[in-house]
């Protein structure tokens, strides 16, 4: 009975550095959350080098290839998180920027917004005054396109309503008053309002001056009602502000989601 007991002892006592070694390299929720932060930052660096890379197609390709795989550790990392932690919102709300940043034109596929869609929803159902994730939402609502104008509309009301909610939650918030501008700029929708778009760029500018997307899109507003001087005006103070938008001028302009570091 001794040398059996002994036996035991002697097992327990090999195997439990290892199962200790194990539980020491157990990955936490805030670990994968860091991870995940880590890898989105490098495939926003990758982006801003595919920018600046003046249209080398070789170059194009193999920032591409770099941003997605980025994009994808980053997106497993954030899995990860709500595995261990399911009630984490702003692992939600990331998880809906990477899947969002993957879609580079979401137009009507349904399925890739209602994902996306069910994230941020997530978020808001987790963190009710969680000004980023409407206005992340919103700008989702915003971008969907679909055959159905009703759809459209109905769409880009939501995204309004987002915004709204958005700035009431923070009402200092000047991406969600430059996004509502945009929405309410729209032509897409026959409620358009374009008044009320000039007032929310304003007011974006006016809480930051640094809000390059407000003036870009005041540019495009006023360049839409036939104000070229005062089109040029804003166009003018955006490319001061970031030179890239000298680029940007003939181009379609989507607003960008914001990414939770907590």
């Amino acid at each position: 009975m001794q040398k059996k007991t002994f036996s035991l002892f002697l097992l327990i006592t090999l195997i439990f550095p290892f199962i200790a070694v194990d539980f020491a390299y157990a990955q936490s929720a805030d670990d994968y959350f860091k991870q995940g932060i880590i890898h989105y930052d490098k495939a926003r660096l990758v982006r801003a080098k595919y920018d600046a890379s003046s249209g080398n197609v070789k170059a194009l390709e193999a920032f591409e290839k770099k941003e997605e795989k980025a994009l994808n550790m980053a997106i497993n990392a954030f899995l990860e998180v709500i595995k261990i932690s399911p009630d984490r919102a702003s692992a939600y709300n990331n998880l809906g920027v990477l899947y969002d940043d993957k879609v580079s034109f979401l137009g009507g596929d349904k399925e890739k917004f209602e994902q996306i869609e069910g994230y941020y929803t997530k978020a808001i159902t987790l963190t009710p005054d969680s000004s980023k994730a409407y206005s992340n939402r919103g700008i989702l609502y915003w971008r969907y396109r679909n055959r159905d104008k009703a759809i459209n509309e109905q769409n880009l009301d939501q995204a309004i309503r987002d915004y709204t909610k958005a700035i009431e939650l923070l009402p200092n918030y000047s991406k969600a008053y430059s996004n509502r501008g945009i929405a309410n700029s729209n032509f897409y929708n026959s409620k358009h309002n374009i008044e009320q778009a000039m007032k929310d760029f304003s007011k974006a500018i006016e809480l930051d001056p640094q809000n390059t997307e407000a003036y870009y899109a005041l540019a495009q507003t006023y360049s839409a009602e036939n104000d070229v001087e005062r089109s040029t005006k804003e166009l003018n103070k955006a490319i001061e502000l970031d030179p890239r938008y000298k680029d940007l001028a003939a181009m379609f302009f989507r607003p960008k989601a914001e990414f939770d570091y907590e």
